[in-house]
């Protein structure tokens, strides 16, 4: 993990607790999962980043085809932008 990964982490995990306390829903134990999202949130950014620098192509792993792993990319990075960013 770099610098940028690093700080974006801690800035994330921040947030989540900082949101969780004023929702009177933060516990200690929770700790492992906060860093596994605020991991994830960090991980979105890097990758959002890295397909702006390709032009939107950045894409990894094996498929049947090219629109499979557009699709795949879609459905993943949606997910991942509806976690961080919800509706309502």
């Amino acid at each position: 993990m770099d610098e940028e990964q690093s700080r974006l982490r801690r800035k994330y995990k921040n947030e989540i607790v900082r949101k969780m306390r004023a929702s009177g829903t933060f516990r200690q134990e929770h700790q492992f999962v906060i860093g596994m999202l605020a991991d994830m949130f960090a991980d979105y950014d890097a990758m959002v980043a890295a397909c702006e620098r390709e032009d939107g192509h950045l894409v990894m792993g094996t498929f049947a085809s090219g629109s499979d792993r557009e699709d795949a990319a879609d459905v993943f990075l949606a997910t991942l932008e509806d976690m961080k960013w919800p509706q309502g």
